[in-house]
C-alpha cells in the first residue's frame, strides 16, 4: 500500500495570515534572507487587492528544525519554497520587522486604528511614538509639516519611495548642505533611472499647491468624518485658509474620492429611487420639472453598497441602461412606482411600491434604504452646502458615495482610504490647454 507523500491543498489568503499572526507558519534556518524589492511587494498586493492567485507555498511539518531565531519548529508549518510571499505579507500587511539588502526595514503597518507616528529624530536619536487613539482631527493638528509629509509618504508609498514619473523604485533622497545658499526643500527624491526630481505631492491632487500637507490632512479628515458633509465656509475657518482656497480644497478632495471603475455590479436586492436635487427657489414647479434642480439616481444595494449620479434626462431608457451597467441580472430590484420603470420587469425581478395611494413596505419590497440614502444628500445640501449648482453636483455626489460606502469603518481608517485615492488625479481651476485630469 502506498503512502501519501503529499497533499495539495488551496487556502484563501486570510488563513494565511492568521497562520502567520498565531507563528503556526515559520521560516528555517538556512533559508536566505528577504530579497524581494519594492517593486514586487507592491505586485504582489496589487495580486490580492485583484483577487488574483498569489503563487505556491511548500511546506512541511518537522520538529526538529532550528528557526532563524534559533528555537525549534516544534511542529509548526516549515517554509521550502514560498519564503518571500510570506515575508512579503508578513511585512507589508502586518507590520513585521524584516531584514533587506539596507538592513532593518519597518513597513508600514496598515492598521488605521492605530495611529503610528513617523520617525523624528531628536537629540537621543531616532524615535518613534505611537498611541493606539485613531488618527482624528487632533492628532493631525499636533503634527508638524515634517510629520505630515512623512505619514503622506508611508501612506503613499509604505514599501518605499517610487518615481511618479518612469516608476523607478530605486530614488534617493536629497539633503541640503549646511553652506548652501539655496538649500533644497525637505522631502525632494531624485531617481535614479529617469533623473528628475520630485516629492510625494508630484501626481496627486496635491501637486502645484502651496497648501500644507498638514492643512490638506485636516481637511480630509473633517470631510471623511463628517456623515452630511462640511462647507467651505466652515473649513475655510477651521484651517485658517481663504474661502477660494478652502472651496477648491474640497472639490480636489472630493474628486480623489471618485472611484474611477466599479469591479463588480450590484448583486442581491438592489433598491433604485430618483430624487431633486439644488437649491431652493420661490415660485415655479418643485420636484419633477423643477428649473433649478438637478435629477439624480441612487442604485443602493441592501447592506452593500451604493451607486449615485446625476442625470439629465428620466427617461426609460437612460434609467434602464444605468441599471443594466451597475445591477447583475440574477438581483432583485425594488422602485416605487414612476412610469420610467415599468420595462424594468422585462429584464429583472421587479417589485414595485406604489407610494401614490400610500403604500410603502409590502413584505420585503420597500425603497427605505435608498430613500434614507437621499436624505444624507438632502440634509447635506439644506444644512451645509445650501446650494449646489449643476456643474459641480457629481463631486459632491462622489464624497457622498465614498462615505456612504465605507460607512462602516472607522473615521481614521476612511481618511487614510480616501488619501490613498489622491493619487493619479489632478484637477485645476482653470482647465489649461492639453491637461490630464
Amino acid at each position: 500500500m502506498a503512502i501519501q507523500q503529499y497533499s495539495v491543498n488551496q487556502h484563501p489568503i486570510q488563513a494565511l495570515l492568521t497562520w502567520v499572526e498565531s507563528n503556526e507558519i515559520a521560516i528555517p534556518e538556512i533559508q536566505r534572507p528577504f530579497v524581494w524589492d519594492a517593486t514586487k511587494v507592491r505586485d504582489l498586493m496589487d495580486s490580492l487587492y485583484q483577487g488574483y492567485p498569489i503563487g505556491y507555498l511548500i511546506a512541511w511539518r518537522n520538529p526538529d528544525v532550528k528557526l532563524k531565531d534559533g528555537s525549534m519548529s516544534s511542529g509548526k508549518r516549515i517554509l521550502i519554497d514560498g519564503q518571500q510571499r510570506v515575508t512579503a505579507l508578513m511585512a507589508a500587511l502586518l507590520g513585521r520587522r524584516i531584514i533587506n539588502k539596507d538592513g532593518d526595514y519597518l513597513l508600514d503597518k496598515p492598521n488605521y486604528f492605530t495611529y503610528i507616528m513617523p520617525a523624528r529624530e531628536t537629540k537621543q536619536g531616532i524615535q518613534t511614538m505611537k498611541s493606539e487613539s485613531p488618527l482624528d482631527f487632533h492628532k493631525i493638528a499636533e503634527m508638524t509639516e515634517h510629520d505630515a509629509r512623512v505619514y503622506v509618504e508611508l501612506i503613499r508609498w509604505p514599501t518605499g519611495a517610487a518615481c511618479p514619473r518612469c516608476g523607478g523604485c530605486d530614488p534617493y533622497k536629497l539633503k541640503a548642505k549646511p553652506d548652501s545658499k539655496r538649500p533644497v526643500r525637505p522631502g525632494v527624491y531624485k531617481c535614479r533611472e529617469c533623473r528628475k526630481q520630485f516629492t510625494v505631492k508630484i501626481g496627486t491632487i496635491f501637486e502645484d499647491s502651496p497648501i500644507s500637507l498638514k492643512k490638506w490632512l485636516m481637511a480630509f479628515s473633517l470631510i471623511c468624518s463628517s456623515k452630511k458633509g462640511i462647507s467651505s465656509h466652515q473649513l475655510h475657518r477651521m484651517l485658517g485658509v481663504t474661502y477660494k482656497t478652502a472651496w477648491f480644497m474640497t472639490h480636489r478632495i472630493r474628486h480623489a474620492m471618485t472611484d474611477k471603475s466599479f469591479d463588480r455590479k450590484l448583486t442581491g436586492t438592489v433598491e433604485v429611487d430618483e430624487t431633486y436635487i439644488g437649491g431652493k427657489m420661490r415660485g415655479g414647479k418643485r420636484g419633477r420639472g423643477s428649473e433649478n434642480k438637478t435629477p439624480v439616481v441612487a442604485l443602493v444595494e441592501r447592506d452593500g453598497s451604493v451607486r449615485c449620479q446625476p442625470m439629465d434626462m428620466l427617461t426609460s431608457n437612460n434609467l434602464l441602461a444605468y441599471i443594466h451597467k451597475n445591477v447583475d441580472r440574477n438581483a432583485t430590484v425594488m422602485t416605487d412606482e414612476f412610469k420610467s420603470y415599468i420595462r424594468v420587469g422585462k429584464h429583472y425581478e421587479h417589485h414595485v411600491v406604489k407610494h401614490s395611494i400610500g403604500e410603502y413596505v409590502r413584505g420585503n419590497a420597500h425603497t427605505n434604504t435608498v430613500e434614507s440614502f437621499f436624505s444624507l444628500i438632502k440634509r447635506g445640501v439644506i444644512g451645509a452646502f445650501h446650494h449646489v449648482s449643476k456643474q459641480h453636483l457629481h463631486r459632491y455626489l462622489n464624497e457622498f458615495n465614498f462615505r456612504y460606502n465605507r460607512r462602516k469603518c472607522e473615521d481614521a481608517e476612511r481618511t487614510i482610504m480616501a488619501i490613498k485615492k489622491a493619487e493619479g488625479k489632478r484637477l485645476f481651476f482653470y482647465s489649461p490647454k492639453n491637461a490630464i485630469a
